[in-house]
């Protein structure tokens, strides 16, 4: 497996933040984050904010941030540093999407309503 290069020039302009799918994994890791990470009174706070359906539920539209960043899935660390999923600030990588293919072998599942 290659290691994700760090995003260097991430402005938090959301435009990676759209639907996705994950792994089954990555669902429990998303859970586990959000049961001893986040509050309830924050849950709902980031629910009621306004978003456009193709924006990431997890995506708080106020602080221009994800609030599951340390256990958001692996397609969100890759964009912006592999060829296809450029970012349009020029993030940190210009990788060949091939050489990352293992890391896509497992079964994909659009991810569950959480919020």
């Amino acid at each position: 497996m290659i290691k994700i290069p760090e995003h260097t020039n991430c402005r938090n302009c959301g435009l990676c933040c759209g639907p996705l799918s994950v792994t089954k994994n990555e669902i429990e890791t998303i859970k586990l984050y959000i049961k001893n990470n986040l509050s309830r009174k924050f849950l709902l706070k980031i629910k009621k904010q306004k978003k456009d359906f193709l924006i990431c539920q997890f995506r708080d539209i106020k602080e221009k941030n994800c609030i599951i960043y340390p256990a958001r899935p692996e397609v969100c660390k890759l964009f912006g540093v592999i060829k296809r999923l450029e970012c349009p600030f020029g993030n940190s990588a210009d990788l060949e999407g091939g050489l990352l293919e293992s890391n896509f072998n497992e079964d994909r599942y659009p991810i569950p309503k959480f919020l």
